[in-house]
């Protein structure tokens, strides 16, 4: 009965289904984990079928990606600010989004996406695995500052940085 129905069909009277508080929840949730993971009704654990991720996903419809001016891109003067991790999920998402949208007749243009996908994940893991090599350093920086302020004398501090410095020119 409820499959009959057309949403374009304007002969028909108005019908509004049952709903309540509780299913408007469930999709809130949902597109609040979609929102925090892009990746969320990807996984291998999402117990919902092929047809009930394309349907949430025709109608939670997630931010379109912005696209930065020059301008834009001068005012993200701390990179620690942004979530490489996420922002990578993100492009996973969009590329799929799009993959989804070529024509199945056209095969040049399903290589060339294929391989620019393939490009574009190359370059996103290269930018996980720096994302996470500069936490780490950040993290280990400042170890070793709170230690060298805890368990030196400014001058004991000054001695190391300058032999630092000295080591670290020669290489």
């Amino acid at each position: 009965m409820l499959a009959d129905l057309q949403y374009g069909d304007l002969t028909m009277s108005k019908h509004y289904p049952e709903m309540d508080a509780l299913s408007i929840q469930k999709i809130v949730i949902i597109k609040n984990m979609m929102e925090n993971d892009p990746m969320y009704l990807d996984d291998d654990d999402c117990p919902y079928g092929y047809e009930v991720v394309e349907k949430l996903r025709n109608i939670i419809e997630l931010p379109a990606a912005t696209v930065y001016l020059e301008d834009d891109l001068e005012e993200l003067d701390n990179l620690d600010e942004i979530d490489f991790e996420i922002e990578t999920k993100k492009l996973f998402r969009d590329i799929k989004r799009f993959k989804q949208t070529l024509s199945q007749d056209d095969t040049s243009e399903q290589v060339q996406t294929f391989r620019t996908m393939v490009t574009l994940i190359e370059k996103m893991i290269e930018s996980q695995e720096r994302a996470s090599g500069i936490k780490q350093f950040n993290a280990f920086s400042a170890l070793v500052m709170d230690s060298m302020d805890r368990y030196l004398t400014p001058t004991q501090k000054t001695e190391f940085l300058e032999s630092l410095e000295v080591t670290l020119d020669r290489s």
